[in-house]
């Protein structure tokens, strides 16, 4: 059953990005309703869409493919003009409100097929190159260490106040919460304990947690810690801390150990 009342991305002020790379050619396309302007690049606004990619670290997804209508003038290009060696595709998620990006996948494209109404282009990310689970995960662009623990070293981003309401699965707090800290974890300071949980919606002021909760937390101090979605271009403008990024941006070719070829 459809769900009628999910929201599309661009309800949400987000758009898609599709930065397509083919034989020394730069393709700039979005899925929203009208072109955009970012960083000096025009996207062109196209029905385009992908297969679900999934984010968490560890869960990458490591193909699906990309459509795009066969009458569109890409597509009627890439029909014919175009090997399929060392080409790339970036797929990124642009906050409309905040003109902010952050790219959600990258990858190869190891195919292109064509039906009566869409052309398709099968990607990969690059870790389908390795052939080992283990060197896959090893491997993952999406950093691997715990945001705020010794090995990230990030500083902490964090929002204090006092919670002005409680009920219902959610608090009312006395701060606007940006959407950056969805997914963030939120400690409140009892009388006599700490309780925490996480951010799982936020409208205005009024937040809805992840966990059921039954207590009244009214007046209570609270803080919310900006979370991470491990990729570099976070860590570095978000957090400051790039240098102690753990995901790779590039695949070794060979181990270095035993001189073995990974793939």
């Amino acid at each position: 059953m459809t769900n009628t009342n999910k929201k599309t991305p661009h309800e949400l002020h987000l758009a898609e990005l599709f930065e397509i790379y083919l034989d020394k050619k730069e393709y700039y396309l979005t899925n929203a309703p009208a072109d955009i302007e970012f960083n000096g690049k025009k996207y062109i606004a196209r029905q385009i869409t992908h297969d679900k990619v999934v984010i968490e670290p560890l869960k990458f997804s490591d193909k699906f493919v990309v459509s795009l209508p066969s009458n569109t003038p890409e597509a009627k290009q890439w029909r014919n003009d175009f090997a399929l060696a060392k080409n790339t595709i970036v797929i990124k998620i642009l906050n409309v409100a905040t003109n902010e990006a952050r790219t959600l996948w990258s990858g190869v494209i190891l195919n292109k097929k064509n039906d009566f109404k869409y052309f398709k282009l099968e990607c990969a990310n690059k870790l389908q190159e390795l052939n080992s689970q283990l060197l896959r995960r090893r491997y993952s662009y999406f950093c691997p260490k715990m945001i705020y623990s010794h090995d990230c070293r990030a500083k902490r981003i964090i929002i204090a106040g006092k919670v002005t309401g409680s009920g219902d699965g959610a608090i009312e707090i006395d701060k606007d919460i940006k959407k950056e800290f969805l997914g963030g974890v939120i400690r409140i300071f009892t009388s006599n304990n700490q309780f925490y949980n996480i951010i799982s919606n936020i409208s205005g002021q009024t937040l809805t947690l992840e966990e059921i909760f039954f207590e009244d937390f009214t007046g209570y101090d609270f803080e919310i810690y900006r979370p991470c979605d491990k990729t570099i271009e976070t860590c570095r403008n978000v957090f400051n801390n790039e240098e102690n990024y753990g995901g790779f941006l590039g695949i070794p070719r060979q181990n270095c150990f035993t001189k073995n070829v990974f793939f």
